[in-house]
C-alpha cells in the first residue's frame, strides 16, 4: 500500500488521474469518459493505462524480490 501510494505521487498530474479512476476506482471510469474530459481518443487513454501498469509492475519488482 505504501509503495503504491509512492508510485502515484511519482507520476504526472494526468497519469494520477488516469490510474486512480481505472486501476484504484471501486467502479472505474469508462475509457471514453475519460478520453472525453482530456480531449484525446479511447485508445490513447488505454495505451496510457498500459504504460502505467507495465511502470507499475517494473517499480514493484524492485520491492517484491
Amino acid at each position: 500500500q505504501e509503495h503504491l501510494a509512492s508510485f502515484v505521487k511519482g507520476l504526472k498530474e494526468r497519469d494520477q488521474e488516469i490510474f486512480k479512476k481505472r486501476l484504484l476506482s471501486e467502479i472505474p471510469s469508462s475509457l471514453q469518459e475519460i478520453a472525453d474530459q482530456y480531449g484525446v481518443s479511447r485508445e490513447r487513454i488505454r495505451q496510457i493505462e498500459e504504460r502505467l501498469i507495465q511502470q507499475l509492475k517494473v517499480y514493484m519488482s524492485d520491492y517484491l524480490r
